[in-house]
């Protein structure tokens, strides 16, 4: 799965491309494409000069098979619909239905694009945590989850230059709020029988595959 990535830090290698990362993300996919299908892709080199290149050894699979990172925003499920990637995505500061609106899109897209629109495939990815005591589950996954969640929480913060960044009980209450939604409505954390009651509510909602 491709992703454009969001976190400074992230572009140190080449910091050029954090201000236009959405586009330069989408452009770099088929460049990856043309590659993997052993044609020539040129470039410049160190001293300004063009030179094609092909990667070597090649791939066994005539053809890579292309997943695009999709949370929030519905364009990028619109883009990967139109380009006949399929769609790797979680429940990060959306809901179920949300999400449901916005495979619909994913699915008008690529029927638009003259692509089969029942064939791209979503996959969702869920925590999971899975034993028949529903209490043992929530003992053992509170700790790490919430060390998880706090970590994410001051990654993004970092990232959000001049914004108040979250004091430590802030944080602490983020994260509580946070586990609360997420292991009991964006994830497999539980029984088995409110595993198989999630994913089936996944599955109406047209997840294809649980990642």
């Amino acid at each position: 799965a491709f992703a454009s990535g969001w976190n400074p830090n992230d572009f140190i290698v080449s910091p050029e491309t954090f201000t236009d990362l959405k586009k330069v993300w989408k452009d770099r996919i088929p460049v990856v494409q043309e590659l993997w299908r052993q044609r020539a892709v040129t470039f410049l080199n160190g001293a300004g000069e063009p030179v094609a290149v092909k990667t070597f050894p090649p791939p066994v699979q005539p053809e890579p098979n292309v997943w695009l990172t999709a949370t929030r925003a519905a364009e990028t499920f619109e883009h990967a619909g139109h380009h006949g990637y399929n769609v790797l995505t979680m429940l990060m500061g959306s809901g179920l239905d949300e999400l449901t609106e916005k495979i619909a899109i994913y699915r008008r897209a690529r029927e638009q694009a003259g692509f089969d629109p029942a064939t791209g495939v979503i996959s969702l990815m869920l925590h999971t945590f899975v034993h028949p005591d529903g209490e043992f589950v929530r003992q053992q996954v509170r700790d790490p989850f919430h060390q998880y969640i706090s970590t994410a929480i001051s990654s993004h913060a970092q990232a959000a230059k001049g914004r108040p960044q979250p004091s430590p009980d802030e944080l602490a209450r983020l994260a509580e709020l946070s586990f609360e939604r997420y292991s009991r409505t964006a994830a497999l954390i539980g029984t088995p029988d409110e595993a198989i009651a999630g994913v089936k509510k996944f599955a109406a909602a047209g997840v294809n595959e649980i990642a």
